[in-house]
């Protein structure tokens, strides 16, 4: 693609004044948004940043009456709890993460519970990591 020095000329002015990429490339016929933003960063004028905003995802720190489940990898202080409130049943997980490490204890003969059959034990697959 080959510009000519007036092409280059508005390029270089409405970068300046603040125009997008797009907006320029509408002003120069034949012109890409990519092409613009090339032909800038050729021309070493001043680098703008993104207008895209990301934002961090939200994270929640440590609270004792929240659930403890850990997302991720548990490094000190940086570790980050799921933060849910607890579920009724659970003094640790929210119901989400209750369900995926316990399940129910089971009846040792029909209609005869075990003591504490209120609990629920671990799994298996939760204690292996």
């Amino acid at each position: 693609m080959t510009w000519t020095q007036q092409e280059m000329d508005i390029l270089a002015d409405l970068w300046r004044r603040g125009f997008s990429a797009s907006e320029i490339a509408a002003c120069l016929p034949g012109k890409t948004r990519n092409a613009i933003i090339g032909k800038a960063h050729r021309m070493h004028l001043q680098s703008r940043p993104s207008p895209i905003k990301r934002q961090a995802p939200e994270q929640h720190r440590h609270d004792p009456l929240a659930c403890q489940w850990i997302d991720g990898e548990p490094d000190g202080a940086d570790t980050v709890y799921c933060g849910k409130p607890t579920a009724p049943h659970s003094r640790s997980w929210c119901a989400e993460h209750h369900a995926r490490c316990f399940r129910p204890v089971k009846m040792k003969a029909p209609g005869v519970p075990t003591p504490f059959a209120d609990w629920s034990v671990p799994r298996r697959s939760a204690l292996v990591a």
